[in-house]
């Protein structure tokens, strides 16, 4: 507990310098561009504490990588939202290891911006309209069954993701939906593209606010 609230404590004291002005502004979002795979919170969390962090894993992560966390590393305190209490986890740099694998740390450069930015357009375009009909089908199934939302949220209401009884859904049960989407998606790529397979990284509804 007192883990939680100490790296709690972290997030709200950085978030304030990192919105302050324009140029802390874009300093968090070169640093962030390369953590990808955080969320705001625990790249924020990070950034506070390894702002010189090139590519970070869990001490089991580095180890699938063929490499090892040096002893005496300090690790750098995260938040894990993916199970249904949130816990503290420690991730470490890459400079804090050693070992064989060179793991590649990807970035967006001259050499591969136009090619990224035409994939994400065309993506984006088929996935706004598959969103859209999702959002219409879940609310024509709603009014077919009398479900309608009771829940006022910081002034906002109306919501479409909703339990039976017009309440917004529990983080615990869209973490289990999202691991879920998360398994059946992974395990679909690898069926297709083996090795070479580029998987979603675990991540929970925290983590998409």
């Amino acid at each position: 507990m007192k883990g939680i609230i100490y790296t709690k404590d972290i997030y709200r004291e950085i978030v304030p310098k990192i919105i302050q002005d324009e140029a802390s502004w874009s300093s968090f979002l070169k640093f962030s561009a390369v953590h990808y795979q955080m969320g705001f919170e625990n790249a924020s969390l990070l950034y506070a504490q390894r702002p010189d962090a090139k590519m970070v894993e869990t001490y089991a992560g580095w180890r699938e990588k063929d490499r090892y966390v040096r002893k005496g590393s300090k690790g750098i305190a995260i938040i894990d939202s993916n199970s249904y209490r949130s816990y503290i986890d420690h991730v470490f740099d890459i400079t804090d290891t050693n070992g064989r694998g060179r793991p590649e740390v990807w970035r967006l450069g001259k050499g591969n911006e136009k090619e990224m930015l035409a994939h994400l357009h065309a993506k984006s375009a088929n996935v706004q309209d598959y969103v859209k009909e999702a959002f219409i089908r879940e609310r024509k199934y709603q009014e077919y069954n009398g479900i309608a939302c009771k829940q006022e949220v910081d002034g906002y209401t109306d919501f479409i993701f909703i339990n039976r009884f017009g309440n917004c859904q529990h983080q615990g049960t869209l973490n289990k939906a999202l691991r879920r989407i998360i398994r059946d998606c992974n395990d679909l790529q690898l069926e297709k593209d083996g090795k070479n397979a580029v998987l979603l990284p675990n991540f929970s509804c925290h983590s998409l606010r």
